[in-house]
């Protein structure tokens, strides 16, 4: 990289932030931002400001009721021509029969605890622990049934939320895993916080989706 280039950068960047000669004359510090979903929400009110935080971080966001997941997660996949799947290996997956349907529908399952089949396999469907309404962001805590790697790996990633885990905010997921667990060295120690698909930028602020993640993120919120 020339001199020349490299200043041509830097100024680019500086102008992006506001910072420096070539900032613009206007920019102002951007005012804190406060969390919109607030305490003592409805669940319904949660859902609705989950839904449209996921709408601005580049997330399709579907809604049903139980009754309708086993029809959407059916179409979803036929629609994307996927030839196999990764799924969670919870007690509600298993209870809405996803995986006898989709592999009685000619699908392949990569077992959870295949890595390779599940970096293989064309969409992964997870069910999300928590999810913060404020942010959009979807919380899953590993465990031997709940590979990371199905949400992390595979170029399509479905979240199955249902609606009564969605919380207000961060301050609130912290304050529930504290009553839940005795002391903060009991939490486990890998758990994932995802806010829309990956997303990856260069030097140049060039933004890529799918590089380190996957492409697509779909969430379904069950009521």
């Amino acid at each position: 990289m020339t001199a020349g280039s490299r200043e041509e950068i830097l100024h680019r960047i500086r102008k992006g932030l506001g910072k420096g000669e070539g900032a613009r004359k206007d920019a102002e510090t951007p005012e804190p931002v406060t969390s919109t979903a607030g305490s003592g929400l409805s669940k319904d009110d949660l859902a609705a400001v989950f839904a449209e935080s996921l709408a601005g971080i580049n997330t399709s966001v579907y809604r049903t009721n139980r009754e309708g997941v086993l029809e959407f997660v059916t179409g979803f996949i036929r629609e994307r021509g996927a030839e196999s799947f990764s799924i969670w290996e919870t007690e509600y997956l298993k209870s809405l029969g996803i995986a006898g349907s989709l592999e009685g529908g000619g699908l392949a399952l990569a077992p959870a605890e295949n890595k390779a089949a599940i970096a293989n396999s064309g969409v992964g469907i997870t069910g999300a622990d928590y999810a913060l309404a404020d942010t959009g962001s979807l919380v899953l805590i590993s465990s031997p049934g709940q590979p990371r790697g199905v949400s992390l790996v595979p170029p399509v990633h479905l979240a199955i939320v249902r609606k009564e885990n969605i919380l207000s905010d961060i301050g609130e997921l912290f304050g529930l895993l504290n009553e839940i667990y005795e002391s903060p060295d009991a939490i486990p120690a890998c758990t994932t916080f995802i806010t829309g698909p990956s997303r990856t930028a260069d030097i140049e602020l060039n933004l890529t989706l799918g590089v380190h993640g996957p492409k697509e993120l779909h969430v379904l919120i069950v009521s």
